[in-house]
């Protein structure tokens, strides 16, 4: 199971994205799904603008 822990995050930048979106895929390459915790209003931001929400499992 893939946990990001997003609550610290202050500022997201394309790479940041990137590297989550990564993050995302290898934990669905293992069949799980990927749990991003207590994400941040910048993360919910970007990765709403992205179109990429979707793509997690978002846990408080």
């Amino acid at each position: 199971m893939g946990v990001i822990e997003a609550s610290g995050v202050t500022f997201l930048a394309v790479a940041g994205a990137g590297f989550l979106l990564r993050c995302a895929y290898a934990t669905w390459v293992a069949g799980t799904t990927p749990i991003l915790r207590s994400p941040s209003q910048p993360v919910l931001r970007v990765l709403g603008r992205l179109g990429a929400m979707q793509l997690f499992h978002v846990v408080p």
